[in-house]
C-alpha cells in the first residue's frame, strides 16, 4: 500500500471473510491494526488479493454456496478505511483453489477448478482461466473470455507474470502431481492461449505451491513434495521467445500477413532479413490445393511479413491454411530459434471464391409461367 502499510484478506471466525490493514515500520518492531471489514458474513475461502491501483484492490474467493466471487475495494494508502465497491460471480457452480493475477493496468485473470463459469456455454467440471477488465476505481468488473485448459481438478495454484503477456502457473494436477503450465494473454485479455506444460514431479506430490520470478527466464517454486517434505526447485522458462502473434489473410487469398511479437532474423546473430523459404505452408480441406508449400513471395514492414500464397484451384471457403516457421530458420535478437510448434497465430480459413451454381430446377405447373431455381449457396443482386 505504502512504505509501512499492508493489507490482508483471510478467512476468520465462522469461516467469514475479512480484510484488515496494518502498519509495520521499516524495522519491523511493531504491528498495528488500522482497519477491518467483514465483507462476507457467511464463508470466504481460497482468498486471492491483487492490487489494482494505489487505492483499489480486487479479491477472489469461494463463498458459502461454493461459487466463485470477485470483489473490489477502495483502501487509501494509509489503510484507514476499507470500502467494498463492486462484485461479480465468475462461477455459479463451484470455485476451488482460485488464484488471481494482474495482466495490465485494467486486465486481470483468475484460475480455478469449477463447474459452471458465468457466460460460459454449458456446464463442465474442469480447470479454467477467465479474464476480466476492472477500471482503476474498481467501479465495475467485466468478463472478457474464458478457457477450459484441463478436465482435471488442479489445486494449489500459484501465478507468476513473466512479462509481455506470458504467464506461468504452478499447480497440483489431479490435486497431487507437480505441474507448471504457461499461457499467453494479450493486454486486453481478449484471448487465453495455452502454451506449454511440464510435469516436474511424477512420482510424488506437488502441493502448497508458491511460485516467484527470479529473473527474465527463471522461476523458483516452493512446494510440498514426497512425504509432505518442503522443496524448492528452479526452472528455466524461455518467456521471451518470439512467436507469431497474429495473421491477416487478403480478401482474394493472395497473401497472408504474419506478425511477430518482436523483431526476428534469419541468423542467430541478430541480423538478416527473413526469406520466403523461412516459412512453410500447409493446406487442408476444401477444393483448392497449394502449388507450393513455400510462400511465393515475401515483403517486410517492421515485424509484419506478408507472404505470397500459391494456390491451385478455386477455394470454396472450407480450406484451412497453416503457416509455421521452418526449423532453425527464424531467430530472436538473442539468437534463440523460434519454435516450429506455434500456439497463438497458426492458421486461417481461406475466403470462398467458388462461384455459386444452379443445383436444380423445377417447373411450377400453373400456366408454366415460372420456374424454381435452386443455387448451391445464397445469391444476391
Amino acid at each position: 500500500m505504502d512504505s509501512d502499510t499492508y493489507v490482508l484478506a483471510y478467512v476468520g471466525s465462522g469461516s467469514d471473510g475479512y480484510i484488515k490493514t496494518f502498519t509495520v515500520p521499516a524495522d519491523g518492531s511493531t504491528i498495528t491494526q488500522v482497519a477491518v471489514l467483514e465483507h462476507d458474513t457467511n464463508v470466504a475461502i481460497y482468498n486471492s488479493l491483487v492490487q489494482v491501483d494505489t487505492d483499489t484492490y480486487v479479491l477472489g474467493y469461494r463463498d458459502a454456496w461454493n461459487d466463485g466471487q470477485l470483489k473490489t475495494f477502495t483502501i487509501p494508502a494509509d489503510g484507514s478505511t476499507i470500502t467494498q465497491v463492486a462484485t461479480y460471480e465468475y462461477d455459479t457452480g463451484n470455485s476451488t483453489y482460485n488464484s488471481l493475477v494482474k495482466i495490465d493496468s485494467d486486465t486481470y485473470a483468475v484460475t480455478w477448478y469449477g463447474y459452471k463459469p458465468a457466460a460460459y456455454s454449458g456446464s463442465s467440471w474442469g480447470s479454467y482461466v477467465k479474464t476480466f477488465t476492472i477500471p482503476a476505481d474498481g467501479s465495475s468488473i467485466t468478463a472478457v473470455t474464458v478457457l477450459k485448459y484441463d478436465n482435471n481438478a488442479n489445486y494449489y495454484t500459484s501465478w507468476v507474470d513473466m512479462g509481455d503477456g506470458r504467464l506461468a502457473l504452478a499447480y497440483a494436477k489431479d490435486g497431487n502431481y507437480g505441474y507448471i503450465r504457461t499461457f499467453y494473454i494479450p493486454p486486453d485479455g481478449s484471448s487465453v492461449i495455452d502454451m506449454h506444460s511440464l510435469y516436474h514431479n511424477y512420482a510424488s506430490y506437488g502441493k502448497d505451491n508458491s511460485l516467484v520470478k527470479v529473473d527474465a527466464n527463471t522461476v523458483a517454486l516452493a512446494y510440498s513434495g514426497s512425504g509432505s517434505d518442503g522443496y524448492i526447485s528452479t526452472f528455466t522458462i524461455h518467456s521471451g521467445l518470439a512467436f507469431q502473434s497474429s495473421l491477416a489473410l487478403a480478401s482474394d487469398n493472395s497473401t497472408l500477413a504474419v506478425t511477430f511479437d518482436q523483431a526476428v532474423f534469419n541468423t542467430n546473430g541478430g541480423s538478416g532479413n527473413l526469406e520466403a523459404s523461412d516459412f512453410a505452408f500447409s493446406l487442408s480441406g476444401g477444393t483448392a490445393s497449394l502449388s507450393s508449400a513455400t510462400p511465393t513471395s515475401i515483403s517486410i514492414s517492421g515485424n509484419v511479413y506478408t507472404l505470397g500464397i500459391g494456390l491451385s484451384g478455386t477455394p470454396n471457403g472450407s480450406e484451412t491454411l497453416t503457416v509455421k516457421p521452418v526449423e532453425f530458420s527464424i531467430y530472436d535478437a538473442s539468437g534463440n530459434a523460434v519454435l516450429v510448434d506455434q500456439k497463438v497465430a497458426i492458421s486461417v480459413t481461406l475466403n470462398d471464391k467458388f462461384a455459386p451454381t444452379i443445383t436444380s430446377t423445377a417447373d411450377i405447373p400453373v400456366g408454366n409461367a415460372t420456374v424454381a431455381v435452386t443455387f448451391s449457396e445464397s445469391v444476391y443482386n
